[in-house]
Formats: C-alpha cells, structure tokens, sequence
C-alpha cells in the first residue's frame, strides 16, 4: 500500500516535471503560439527491470493526469500527440476520458505505440471509442491491429473524408529492425496526407475498400492472396497518388485491362480515363511473381499522371513498357529498375523494323533519370523506339548482355553523365559517336560507390 506522503510526494513531482516541460516548451518555441502545443508522453526502455516498471508507471501517470494538474487546460490543445507503452494503458489501467481530458476542439490526435506490444490491442478498441467523440478532429494516427476495428468509425458514423489527414497502419505485424524498403520510399509514402498501409492481409476487406476510396497513398506491405491490385477495386482508387507494393507473393499485375473492359460492359460504372489515373509515384518491392505492370488492353489515361516508377526485385518480370502505355506516360520524371534479371527490354512491342524507323515519336518526354541495376538479361533500352529525348542521367551496373548503345538510346543533348563499369564501358559497340560521350562517363568500382553517387544525383534532380 502506497501512504498519503508518498501519493502526495509523487503528485508534486509530477506537476514539477508537467510545468517544467511547458516552460521549458515556451521559452524554445513561444513564437509557434500557444494553441499549437504538443505533449509528449514517452517511456525509455531500460534494462532494469526495477527501473522500467518505475518509469512505465510514471508514463501512466502523466497519461492519465487529470485536466486540472496540467498547467494549462487540456482542451485548450489543438494537437496531442502519445507516443507511449502499452503498459501505461492496460485495462487495469483505464484510457484516458479524451473527449473530457481533451475537449471538443482537439484537432489533431497521433498515438504511436510499438506494434510488438500485445497490449495494445487489448485497450485500442476502447480508444477509438473515445476518438469518436472529438468531433472536432481533422487529423488523426493511429494503429489497428484488425480490420474490424475500422467499423467502429462507422458505428460511431466518422467518415473518413471528414479528417483531412489520416495516417492509419491496419493489421498485425512485428516492427522490423532493419526495413526492406528504401528511406526514399518511406518518406514520400508518409509526406501523403491521408495514408493506409494494409499489413499481412489475407483477403480484401469492405473496410479497407472503404478507407482506400478516400485514401492519397497506399502501402501494401506482404498481402498473401492478392494477384493483381485492381482487385481492390479500380473505383476505390481514384484519388491515390502514392502506391508502395511490397512482398505481395502472388500479384502477378496491377491491372488486367480485359477485366477492366469487362466491367464498363457489364456495369458502365468504372471510368476508363480514371484507371489509376492520379497516381504519381509507384514503388514495387519483392514481388516475386509479378509478371507485368500492366496486362491486356490498356485504357485512355492510365498511369497518365505518374512521374516515378521504381521496380526492385522482381525475378519473373519481363514487360515494362507496351507500346499502348508508352502513349499514356508522357510526364514520367525518374525510372528505376533494380535486380529485375528477366527482362530483356524496357519496351515491349512488335512493330516491324521498317515501321519503327518511319515513326518519329519521342516516347518518355519528360523522362530526366533512367538507372538500370543487375539486369542479366537486359540486351537493348528501347527496342528501337526513340526514347527519353531530354535525360540528364543514365546508369548502369550489373548490365553484361546490353552491348550496345543506339542514338535511340542516348539522343539527348541535356545528358550529364553515364554511369557505369569501365570494362563494362570500354566493351560497348557505340551506333552513335563515343568520343562525344567519353568526357561525361562517370566510373564505379563497386555497388557502394554506385548507391553514393545515385543519392547524389537525387540531390541534384530534387534541385
């Protein structure tokens, strides 16, 4: 049993540290404005038992402070953000009243917790019931353990386009020490204001459908069933600027353009002209059976807004570019391909050579970075097509087969450089002058020297 003097004496202590985080927080930040502080709540991990019971008991404390003791109201916050165990919010240990604590006029909440804990999906479903009543909310993070807890937003009718911001990762997974996917790949999926990452689903759930409709970025991190992304539905991805796909075994698509004729015939409610229409930014990781990014007929403005397109690791893939998509992609900015050994050539097409030397359309227009990495089979960039008239960078690494370089090729007068191997450069049979390229040849030794000076050039390009 805890005395009086010892509930009192830790009473004290924690409004001494409460009104020192704030005056601390005023004297740092007072020109930010009162109505955009911030409370974090966090809890260091320590080795000894002892100690991490203590601090975890003290998070909880601060977690559950009534309004009062604070130094200032609590519904006078506009935004609150926990980042906190899920031990100081077991069900022994109440949730917090938010809609008391916290008021009508919150209107940013995020609550980070580590996905490895179990408890938190023993107190979450009684959170979401409490983020109901903020009606005020624009903003909200959060963790879902389960589909089904999505329906509660609905129960409580929260739509999803009423928050102007949502960041929701939905299914249960283990927090990775070191990520699969690239920093560059991360950032710009979590910059997107209303995110949803769907983790080890095994199905395609009405409640992510409903999310994904008002969803601008989307990441499916190794779905176990799923064969093309357009099962999802075509019509619920209107919005999505931003797609990640990452270890999803069995997709062997994006979309199926006879399913998707199919479906206009049958029910005329799907858009030709929206068939991922939006989406800007397309990130592919460890599909291990994706065979193409597109199959069948492809449809008047599809992929039509997309400026980067990133494929890593994905050993069956043979087409990239149909002669129909090439007429679609005219902003792309930036390509890469990455360990993708099956693919002989970026463009896949069966124009007959006469017909191709007739056509003077310039494909990829806007295209600036093309980096090319062990791609075994890779035996020609464009089948002939005339290709990236305004590229400023090309690299190459882990290409033996591509043995030669056509004015087709590289036919840009804003390139800067060539980066490569010099046996691999020195081999090259040139169609075109390699004297006018010898001084913008960049060589590298090693894969490391080659990942320095690709950052570099991101650099440069976002510049």
């Amino acid at each position: 049993m805890i005395s009086e003097d010892g509930v009192a004496s830790t009473t004290e202590r924690r409004r001494e540290r409460v009104a020192g985080s704030e005056k601390k927080a005023s004297q740092e930040g007072g020109s930010r404005g009162k109505s955009k502080s911030e409370i974090t709540l966090a809890r260091e991990r320590d080795c000894d038992a002892n100690r991490t019971y203590r601090r975890s008991k003290e998070a909880a404390m601060l977690l559950h402070a009534p309004a009062r003791e604070l130094t200032r109201p609590a519904s006078q916050f506009e935004r609150v953000s926990f980042t906190c165990s899920a031990s100081g919010i077991s069900p022994k240990n109440p949730t917090p009243p938010l809609k008391d604590e916290l008021g009508s006029e919150l209107e940013e909440l995020s609550i980070d917790v580590n996905p490895d804990d179990v408890r938190w999906n023993e107190t979450v479903k009684n959170i979401i019931k409490e983020v109901c009543f903020l009606k005020g909310l624009k903003v909200l993070k959060l963790y879902l353990p389960e589909v089904a807890l999505l329906n509660e937003f609905n129960q409580n009718e929260i739509s999803f386009r009423s928050l102007s911001s949502f960041n929701f990762v939905v299914g249960a997974h283990l927090k990775h020490i070191i990520s699969r996917f690239r920093h560059e790949t991360t950032f710009e999926f979590k910059k997107q204001k209303r995110c949803l990452k769907y983790v080890n689903g095994e199905d395609i759930p009405v409640e992510i459908k409903e999310v994904l409709r008002h969803a601008t970025a989307l990441f499916l991190d190794r779905h176990l069933a799923l064969t093309k992304l357009s099962e999802f539905g075509i019509e619920n991805m209107k919005e999505l600027e931003v797609c990640v796909l990452g270890e999803c075994k069995e997709i062997q698509t994006l979309v199926d353009g006879a399913e998707i004729n199919k479906q206009e015939d049958n029910a005329g409610d799907v858009n030709e002209e929206t068939v991922l229409g939006s989406l800007r930014y397309l990130s592919i990781h460890y599909l291990k059976n994706l065979r193409s990014i597109l199959k069948g007929p492809v449809q008047k403005g599809c992929l039509s807004s997309l400026k980067s397109l990133a494929l890593h690791t994905c050993p069956q893939l043979m087409t990239v570019f149909t002669w129909d998509l090439l007429e679609n992609i005219n902003i792309l900015e930036e390509l890469v391909i990455d360990n993708c050994p099956k693919i002989i050539s970026l463009v896949t097409h069966e124009l007959p050579a006469e017909e191709r030397q007739l056509c003077s359309i310039e494909h990829l227009p806007k295209l600036k970075k093309i980096s090319l990495h062990y791609m075994h089979e890779l035996i020609s960039i464009s089948s002939g097509l005339r290709i990236a008239p305004k590229v400023e960078w090309m690299s190459f690494y882990g290409c033996p087969n591509l043995k030669t370089l056509s004015p087709m090729d590289v036919s840009s007068s804003n390139l800067k450089g060539i980066i490569g191997e010099v046996d691999w450069w020195n081999e090259l049979t040139w169609d075109v002058q390699k004297e006018n390229l010898d001084s913008i040849f960049v060589p590298i030794k090693g894969a490391t020297e080659l990942m320095n000076q690709m950052a570099e050039i991101g650099d440069q390009l976002q510049h």
